[in-house]
């Protein structure tokens, strides 16, 4: 399953849900409006926990497991 979750600067998150197919994700964060507004920064890690899918600027995030790419998070404030 993927999953959409969303990080906030400080690196926390949440996680807004899981689907089977990525395209599903990406239309379900295209859809997400401004909820998360204090959780900017959104992703799509894979079933292994790879990220699939990163927002623009994060770009060369893509492939990264979901352990580093919590440490960047925290790392950038």
């Amino acid at each position: 399953m993927y999953t959409l979750e969303f990080y906030s600067p400080d690196g926390d998150s949440v996680r807004e849900g899981e689907f089977e197919d990525v395209n599903r994700a990406i239309d379900r964060w295209a859809d997400i409006g401004s909820r998360w507004i204090f959780y900017p920064i959104g992703v799509i890690f894979t079933p292994k926990g790879q990220v699939k899918v990163a927002p623009d600027g994060y770009e060369f995030l893509q492939g990264v497991y979901r352990k580093k790419f919590e440490t960047f998070v925290k790392e950038m404030i």
